[in-house]
């Protein structure tokens, strides 16, 4: 369970039991540490009290913590304003480094990591970071450059000046319709000519001929 505390035996003389309230920082004064037991059923994080001279111990840090009546090794993991444990809890012994080596990444992947292999974290942890070299952390880092100067925004471009509209072409005059073309004057009606009734043909001798009176008898019915 998280931010469990053991007291299993007493602590050395002059190092206090549990830290008193007005010795803790302000600023998150709770470090959940895990912590290096040696005991694969106490893999998880415990909460320990951050005194004012320690407040330097970010997550990530590497911290020495009083576990079981002995001094252990220990990687803070998370600051907090307050802690789940409800009775009083063991402060941070030291500081062993201000160099933050061990981000929340590598935290998540180091608990996997445990969780698949039956490990515990604070094993796969001592695997996956750099040994500490004290001699390089001691030498003083070079000075953080100051940022850099925020450039000013360009000057917007004037805008052209809004082109007139063209004048509107005229329109041409309308063209007057033409004129309609004068008709022709009627003719004048003619004198009428008086139909002539068609002369029907002489019928063909035929069978008359073999009268002598035949064709003069059809002459005479053509006559009328």
């Amino acid at each position: 369970m998280m931010g469990e505390q053991l007291s299993m035996g007493p602590a050395p003389k002059g190092q206090p039991r549990v830290a008193k309230l007005r010795d803790l920082t302000t600023d998150r004064p709770i470090a959940r540490v895990a912590v290096d037991t040696g005991v694969a059923h106490l893999d998880r994080p415990f909460d320990y009290a951050v005194p004012e001279q320690l407040a330097a111990a970010e997550p990530g840090c590497r911290v020495r913590v009083r576990f079981s009546g002995r001094l252990v090794d220990g990687l803070v993991l998370e600051r907090l304003e307050v802690s789940d444990h409800e009775g009083a809890l063991q402060p941070l012994q030291s500081l062993v480094s201000p160099e933050q080596v061990l981000s929340p990444e590598v935290a998540v992947l180091a608990r996997a990591v445990a969780d698949r292999s039956a490990g515990s974290l604070y094993d796969v942890l001592r695997l996956a970071l750099p040994p500490r070299h004290a001699r390089v952390e001691a030498e003083p880092r070079p000075a953080p450059e100051p940022p850099a100067a925020p450039v000013p925004p360009a000057a917007p471009e004037p805008r052209p000046a809004p082109v007139p509209p063209a004048a509107p072409e005229p329109r041409p005059a309308p063209v007057p319709p033409a004129a309609p073309e004068p008709r022709p004057a009627p003719e004048p009606p003619g004198p009428e000519v008086p139909e002539v009734p068609e002369v029907p043909e002489v019928p063909a001798a035929g069978s008359w001929e073999r009268y002598p009176a035949g064709p003069g008898f059809l002459a005479a019915l053509a006559d009328g």
